[in-house]
Parts: C-alpha cells; sequence; structure tokens
C-alpha cells in the first residue's frame, strides 16, 4: 500500500520504501526523512530500538511510532504529537534538536 502511494503522488525518484525490520533497515543508507514503526503490539524493545533510530534521522526527520501504548521517548527525540484511536497509540516525534 505504501508503495502504492508513492507511486500514486508521482515521489518514486525521491523516496525508497524499506520493509523489514526496522533495525536492519535504518542500519543501512541514511539518514532517513521518515521512518514509520509498527512493531507487534508485544513488543519491550522500544528504547533500544527508538536510539538507533534517532542517530538515523535526518535532521529535520520525522519517526511515526504505532504501539497499544504510550511509548517513553529517549532524549534524543522530541513528541511533535500524540493520538490515540481505540487502543492504539500513534506518536510523532523528531530530532531534538529539530526546528519546531
Amino acid at each position: 500500500m505504501l508503495r502504492a502511494n508513492v507511486a500514486a503522488l508521482g515521489i518514486g525518484d525521491r523516496s525508497r520504501v524499506v520493509a523489514g525490520p526496522a533495525r536492519a533497515a535504518v542500519a543501512g543508507d541514511g539518514p532517513w526523512d521518515l521512518v514509520l514503526l509498527d512493531p507487534p503490539y508485544a513488543f519491550d524493545g522500544w528504547a533500544e530500538l527508538l536510539d538507533e533510530v534517532a542517530a538515523a534521522l535526518s535532521p529535520a526527520g520525522l519517526v511515526v511510532v504505532e504501539s497499544d501504548r504510550e511509548v517513553r521517548l529517549p532524549a534524543a527525540l522530541r513528541g511533535v504529537r500524540s493520538r490515540t484511536y481505540g487502543g492504539t497509540v500513534v506518536q510523532f516525534a523528531r530530532p531534538s534538536g529539530a526546528p519546531s
């Protein structure tokens, strides 16, 4: 679906969709402008994962976290928005030094 949306927006030449385990994906070519994280709700490794993602984001990058609970963000990230939809919490965060 994400690849189809990228194609529909006509931004395929400036976009790359990397599906798979987040740690492996962000360890590759970066920095990343947008990282979408949606691991299984029972996931317990948020602290380490978000540290790695924060290090791989571009200075004005954005990470979107989907979970069954509010996830504590590391110091390297600052929350910019959080919404709850039933049993799902979606948080948006940028690098701490990013412009507002």
